[in-house]
């Protein structure tokens, strides 16, 4: 089998720091008497991550970058009336774009693992699915980009004092 590696032998350093602003800019915009358009931008930013586990298996696992994101959103508020019923219409409209999203991924380790006769587990051995003691690594990396667009919508009536009748939806 293969002897543990002494203490001292098995740390390693990893240092980043990072760093980016996250803001919001909106403007809105009263079209009409009780109507109101508006349009929202937004930054985001989530800091990178060190995958401590990762090392053991592969080196370039060990951070994954930030994730920026980029919103878009147009809107539109009104309340109004069709003959003397009160109603009140709120639609809006969205855009989000990702870049070097981080998701969460399984990967074996097979560092510790050994194969038949207790030789260390190479990939081959691996893949021949020939290793015992192979453990699962939990490990964030990035993928290129994602993108979520859609539209959303409450519309509400009041025919009556006691009667509300409402719509809402999300695509």
């Amino acid at each position: 089998g293969t002897a543990p590696l002494p203490l001292n032998a098995c740390t390693f350093n990893v240092a980043r720091q990072f760093k980016k602003p996250s803001w919001t800019v909106a403007i809105d915009y009263d079209l009409l008497p009780q109507t109101l358009l508006y349009a929202t931008a937004r930054s985001g930013y989530r800091a990178g991550a060190i995958n401590t586990g990762a090392t053991k298996t592969n080196a370039a696992l060990t951070v994954a970058r930030p994730e920026s994101v980029q919103d878009y959103e147009l809107g539109l508020k009104s309340d109004w009336m069709i003959a003397s019923m009160p109603v009140r219409t709120n639609l809006a409209a969205y855009l989000t774009s990702y870049h070097d999203l981080q998701v969460q991924v399984a990967l074996p380790n097979g560092s510790l693992a050994t194969g038949p006769g207790g030789v260390p587990c190479t990939q081959a051995l691996y893949v021949a699915g020939s290793c015992i003691g192979v453990t699962t690594d939990q490990v964030t990396v990035n993928a290129k980009a994602a993108q979520i667009y859609g539209g959303e919508w409450e519309i509400s009536a009041k025919p009556e004092r006691h009667l509300e009748l409402a719509w809402n939806g999300g695509y």
